[in-house]
């Protein structure tokens, strides 16, 4: 992991979230909206080469359902906690080491989570921390690699972006290690003069 430096995205303008488009994504169509305990669904299609579902989830704070019983699209039992291990370990080199149990405290303490599913697959996930008026971080955005390129990770930053918890705070902070340009398309800037800084537990090596 080795980041290039704190981005930040500036403060919103009241009203509908600043950098985020609007709940109909752009290159596909919304096609319904539903509603479940665990998690707020919406489903897309975006064209590629051939008409493909993409379904995004909103989860509850926390992704209980994801977290606790592996729920996918639907509240449907998919493995979803192992689809996402496998997804970080193929896609994501700063979380390849990542066991299940980590994985479950790490959506316990996300009050954000967006995930993205083809089918039963898992394609693309992103989670965010908030106080909800000051200060947010995104983290672990990802998409898998054979669909990167079709507008998946801007639909997964923008879905966090306009969630209650982020939707009005200040300033909304990422890190990056070769994805400045694509952050900059969505409206974050570099933070200088910030500097970022980094303590490592003993536990993590």
């Amino acid at each position: 992991w080795n980041p290039e430096g704190w981005n930040h995205h500036p403060a919103p303008a009241p009203g509908p979230a600043s950098g985020c488009a609007s709940a109909r994504p752009q290159g596909g169509a919304l096609l319904s909206s539903s509603t479940n305990p665990t998690t707020t669904e919406r489903d897309w299609t975006l064209v590629l080469d051939a008409a493909v579902r993409i379904r995004l989830v909103s989860h509850a704070p926390g992704a209980p359902g994801l977290r606790r019983l592996g729920l996918g699209p639907g509240g449907r039992p998919t493995r979803g906690l192992l689809k996402l291990q496998r997804l970080f370990r193929k896609h994501a080199f700063w979380a390849q080491q990542r066991s299940t149990e980590d994985l479950r405290r790490m959506l316990r303490g996300s009050p954000v989570v967006v995930s993205l599913w083809r089918g039963k697959r898992l394609v693309g996930v992103g989670r965010a921390s908030s106080d909800g008026i000051h200060r947010a971080v995104l983290w672990d955005i990802v998409v898998a690699g054979d669909l990167q390129g079709r507008g998946l990770g801007r639909r997964v930053v923008e879905a966090l972006l306009d969630s209650p918890r982020l939707r009005n705070v200040e300033r909304i902070y990422l890190m990056t290690t070769n994805s400045a340009g694509f952050y900059r398309q969505l409206g974050f800037i570099s933070a200088e003069p910030q500097q970022l800084l980094i303590r490592t537990s003993e536990a993590s090596g």
